[in-house]
């Protein structure tokens, strides 16, 4: 379920620890930080391909996979370098 109003379109909501990553949709940077809400406007999509970055934290990749106009939240953790 969506936090905000998502229309007709697949949306997920995207949550992460620690909050404030940045958000990367299918290989390109959307410029927006977690939490966010991602909207994918291709209703045939199959997955979006969703990359958290945040400086400290190893880059996370996850595949969210978009059933009709679904929309649901997706809690994500980050692990913490250990460099």
């Amino acid at each position: 379920e969506c936090k905000v109003t998502c229309g007709a379109n697949p949306a997920f909501y995207v949550e992460s620890n620690p909050v404030g990553a940045e958000v990367v949709v299918d290989g390109k940077a959307t410029g927006i930080m977690t939490p966010a809400v991602v909207v994918t406007t291709d209703k045939k999509a199959k997955k979006i391909d969703v990359e958290l970055k945040k400086d400290g934290f190893a880059d996370l990749q996850t595949e969210l996979k978009v059933k009709g106009v679904e929309q649901k939240t997706v809690n994500l953790s980050m692990k913490a370098n250990t460099m």
